[in-house]
């Protein structure tokens, strides 16, 4: 899934919500068993927080890279 997070991050950057929350809804249905973590990070999406999501998808690259 780390690959993954690079795009998701694009999107945040991007300012793009709707295609981030998409995109996460795609991961939780191809990752059932990170679905609950996805579900944080479309929390963080749908509440325009994409400062937060890009947060949460840092520190969990720093932690995958450690």
């Amino acid at each position: 899934m780390l690959f993954r997070s690079q795009s998701l991050l694009a999107l945040a950057a991007q300012g793009y919500p709707r295609g981030l929350t998409q995109a996460i809804d795609r991961l939780a249905a191809a990752h059932p068993d990170n679905a609950a973590w996805l579900e944080g990070l479309r929390a963080q999406a749908r509440a325009f927080r994409l400062d937060a999501v890009s947060d949460t998808l840092h520190k969990a690259l720093d932690a995958a890279r450690a």
